[in-house]
């Protein structure tokens, strides 16, 4: 049997480095809370929220997937069949009819099974999904409506935070720069409020935030991702937590925020979380995977969700109640109630199942529960259920052997009926509901819900023209500051970004040069009547700039997840960010034009005149301008970022033909001439061909036909440029008119075209089994329904653990152990590991300053054992499976690593290892 190893990664650095985290933790706490107190008394107009949401469905149609793998032809023909048919599509119910109340000062979990509708529940009531076309029922907060609450002058962006189950960061920032952005961005000017103490305090927000989450440590490392090494996953998880926080809204939306942290550092966070809603009066809402007792004891109020209905919304000391009195299966004593929820919601049968029989995790943790506090009486069962449902034996009996029941046929103090044994169950999700929707809890909810939704003085809270200065600037308006200081932040912001960007600058400055010799000694000195190839160059230019301007896509798709969060967030104004953008891209644009004019104006042999010169690279500049914000909102007018790249390719040979080289302007069909006229090549073609040919040294005169001309005109002439010298500065104007115009179409394209997002973890259907002994029997009619007769007949939900799964493992390993598998044992000795992080000196004293991440880490994994690598969040964890793993390219390790018994060897190694990192590529 297979055993279980625990490493615990924990040395006398990590120890010592958590207990510093944990003393500046709490001393920063107390001034958080000190300065949320001072901000709460000084600011007393601050709102309080009140959430109603009242038959609330989101329901979208997904496509039916064929099953199994296709190979080409299987693909060619279903390619070829959908071409002439409906495809095939399904209604998911990610929410169904939810109704509730989150009110003010109050902290909400919200419970389900993966794919069950937690994320879309928290968007939903936090606004995000406003104005979405599968979204029915309302959202009202004190009970007004978003268009409402607008009308009024409040920003329902502002006064709800939401944070997502994705970390998204600009990679190269550190922690504290992000959450200083966010501050300075989502925060309205505490000089508002007329005292300098709490201005004071608020400077210092962000390193007090950073305490109180644990980051101290991280503060000043860039958060990193796949390809840039940063922070750790928890860390950085942290960072996106402390991202809303310190912002002012008034409720926060928090989605799976536990993930890749540790017990004690969540249960840290939700403790502050929980003093944060009684200083400030906020709310909380937030669901959590698997949740510790001590977790899970600070909520007020759970909501329970299955297959997108809420099953249950009311106070957490209620669920007890409700699970013993409505739905007839008590919660037993001594087991993590959260764990039993979640387990409860996705397979309700097999947990009845377990304790019925007195078999599995839950019935062994039930020993000692008391049966008249525990076990609901029959006529409970019987009302709710509408059946007769045969008794809970305790552990350790045996049906019907008198082990724990009596003569009478008694167990627990209830009174058997022999002929009643065999009746069937409901638990299915109708049933779920209907068991809240006849509750109490549901009664006083619905009673919460009208009375907030019509009650005036809730409602007059949300009205902007009562409000103080600092609550208009903070929630009445749709940023807290002026666009010039959006803009200020943003390009501070974006300095660094454009900076500390290695990908972005080099390989453009080198790739300019290395373009620029290439072609630029390609066509050197170039006769004076060699015009065809000064066309071809100068649309070759052209080009090149457009090419240049392709990487766009990436830089810009990159940033697209992280921009569209703050922009939700109500951080800044669309267009200042892409001020930013288009301000701090000029200086590259300038260097890579005087490079590239450098090489490809004075080695053809254009006119030798500086004037020329300099409007030849001017040229560039705009054409290089004006084709990247092109190419910028090409990436946003698609939610997939491949489908953009793909529609960049057919636009450059757009150009390319209508640009007057390769077909002529008097080529040109007349119903395709618009093509040529708003083609921004062309007018940069016409204006270099008018920059070149009007130059002093084209005076001369040559024959065409029979007519004399200036050689300068009749080389332009032969390619339908029109000569007329205004086209020069127009040319300039117009690609400077297009630069201008595709900035405000990307800053639109960027604010209402949303990237893509998966709708979710995939929900498992409902699968009908019925079971035999060992024997799988299919197409029984009399398995039809949501329902089981006997121990051995039970209806499981696909990957449940039951009789089903118990016979299989039997049989797999039955079938695995026969195979030729040579075991593996895996061991590493006195590992140790450093990163470069500061280079000091120059020249000869040149040195690298290395820091140890590693520290002596031994460890082994046995064939057939599980192994748990556990420690804090930051502790290491993930580097040295890394490290194990052979995935660490920088660096030095100290070390080594047994593969039974011999040295690993990398080339064999990767061949019988897998390796699930944290980062979903």
């Amino acid at each position: 049997m297979a055993t279980q190893l625990e490493i615990e990664m924990t040395t006398p650095e990590v120890v010592e480095r958590t207990a510093n985290v944990n003393s500046q933790s709490t001393g920063y706490e107390s001034q958080y809370m000190t300065f949320l107190r001072s901000l709460k008394n000084t600011w007393t107009d601050c709102p309080d929220v009140n959430i109603t949401y009242e038959n609330l469905s989101y329901t979208v149609n997904v496509p039916v997937k064929e099953r199994g793998i296709m190979n080409l032809a299987t693909a060619v023909v279903h390619s070829v069949k959908n071409k002439f048919r409906k495809e095939k599509q399904i209604a998911l119910k990610a929410l169904a009819s939810c109704s509730g109340v989150i009110r003010p000062n109050t902290m909400t979990l919200v419970l389900a099974p993966p794919g069950h509708g937690k994320s879309t529940f928290l968007k939903a009531i936090s606004g995000r999904l406003t104005g979405d076309k599968h979204l029915s029922g309302s959202v009202k907060y004190n009970g007004l409506t978003i268009d409402e609450t607008k009308a009024r002058g409040v920003h329902v962006s502002r006064l709800l935070g939401y944070v997502g189950q994705t970390d998204l960061h600009f990679p190269t920032l550190t922690v504290k720069e992000t959450l200083e952005f966010a501050a300075k961005s989502s925060s309205a000017d505490c000089a508002l409020l007329g005292d300098p103490k709490l201005t004071e305090m608020e400077r210092q927000k962000a390193d007090m935030l950073i305490s109180l989450l644990g980051l101290t440590e991280c503060a000043n490392t860039i958060l990193g991702d796949a390809l840039r090494r940063g922070v750790s996953g928890g860390q950085k998880r942290r960072a996106t937590l402390g991202e809303l926080l310190i912002t002012n809204a008034r409720c926060f939306c928090l989605d799976e925020v536990s993930t890749g942290l540790d017990a004690a550092v969540t249960l840290h966070i939700f403790q502050a979380l929980r003093q944060w809603t009684q200083v400030c009066g906020g709310s909380i809402v937030t669901s959590l995977l698997q949740p510790t007792p001590e977790t899970y004891e600070q909520f007020d109020e759970i909501i329970l969700m299955q297959n997108g209905y809420v099953v249950y919304h009311g106070p957490r000391t209620g669920v007890h109640g409700w699970m013993r009195d409505s739905v007839g299966i008590p919660i037993p004593k001594g087991v993590d109630e959260a764990g039993f929820l979640v387990d409860f919601l996705t397979d309700p049968t097999n947990i009845y199942e377990q304790m019925k029989n007195g078999d599995g995790f839950y019935a062994s943790r039930d020993r000692d529960r008391s049966h008249s506090s525990a076990t609901p009486s029959p006529a409970v069962i019987a009302n709710v259920l509408n059946v007769t449902v045969p008794p809970l034996p305790m552990p350790g009996s045996v049906a019907g052997s008198g082990v724990g029941s009596d003569a009478t046929g008694t167990v627990a103090g209830i009174a058997l009926n022999p002929s009643t044994r065999k009746r069937k169950v409901k638990l299915g999700t109708e049933d779920l509901v209907q068991s809240y929707h006849s509750s109490t809890v549901y009664a006083t909810m619905m009673s919460d819900l009208n009375r907030i939704n019509n009650d005036s003085a809730i409602k007059a809270v949300m009205d902007a023209s009562s409000w103080s200065a600092y609550t208009k600037a903070q929630f009445g308006s749709e940023y807290p500051h002026s666009f010039l200081q959006h803009a200020k932040l943003n390009m501070s912001r974006q300095a660094k970004l454009v900076s500390r960007d290695k990908t972005m600058v080099g390989p453009r400055v080198f790739t300019a040069i290395f373009n620029g010799v290439i072609y630029g000694t390609l066509f050197i000195n170039l006769a004076l009547d060699d015009f065809i190839n000064k066309f071809g160059l100068i649309l070759f230019v052209q080009m090149c700039s457009g090419l240049s301007n392709m990487s766009e896509f990436p830089i810009a798709d990159e940033a697209r997840n992280v921009v569209s969060k703050q922009l939700d967030a109500g951080f800044f104004p669309t267009l200042s960010y892409i001020l930013s953008v288009v301000v701090l891209h000029l200086p590259l644009v300038l260097v890579e034009s005087v490079i590239f004019s450098a090489f490809l104006y004075w080695l053809p042999g254009f006119a030798p005149e500086v004037g020329r010169f300099f409007f030849y690279m001017l040229l560039y500049a705009v054409t290089s301008m004006s084709l990247s914000t092109f190419f910028r909102s090409l990436s946003y007018t698609s939610k997939n970022p491949d489908i953009a790249k793909q529609m960049a390719m057919p636009f450059i040979v757009i150009f390319l033909l209508f640009s007057g080289f390769l077909i002529t302007y008097d080529k040109i069909r007349d119903w395709l001439i618009w093509l040529f006229w708003l083609n921004p090549m062309s007018w940069g073609l016409r204006s270099l061909s008018l920059n070149e040919f009007e130059s002093s040294r084209y005076d001369h005169l040559v024959t065409v036909g029979s007519s004399t001309v200036r050689a300068g005109d009749a080389y332009m002439a032969g390619y339908g440029v029109d000569s007329n010298s205004i086209y020069k500065w127009t040319g300039v104007a117009y690609l400077f008119g297009i630069f201008v115009l595709f900035a405000f179409v990307s800053a639109f394209l960027l604010k209402t075209v949303k990237p893509a997002s998966h709708l979710g973890t995939r929900r498992v259907t409902r699968k009908k089994l019925q079971v035999v002994g060992d024997k799988d029997v299919n197409n029984n009619p009399d398995n039809s329904s949501d329902s089981f007769e006997d121990e051995d007949e039970v209806e499981l939900s696909a990957g449940t653990t039951g009789t089903v799964e118990r016979a299989h493992r039997r049989s797999t390993a039955t079938q695995l152990s026969v195979l030729p598998f040579v075991p593996a044992a895996l061991a590493w000795r006195d590992i140790s590991y450093y990163v470069p992080v500061k280079v000091t000196g120059k020249g000869k004293h040149k040195e690298t300053k290395m820091k140890r991440l590693l520290h002596n880490v031994n460890g082994y994994a046995l064939p057939g054992t599980l192994t748990a690598l556990m420690g804090s969040s930051g502790a290491g964890k993930t580097t040295l499976m890394d490290v194990i793993a052979g995935r660490k390219t920088i660096g030095r390790i100290e070390g080594q690593i047994l593969v039974n018994g011999h040295p690993q060897d990398s080339a064999t190694f990767s061949r019988i290892v897998g390796y699930v990192e944290q980062q979903d590529l």
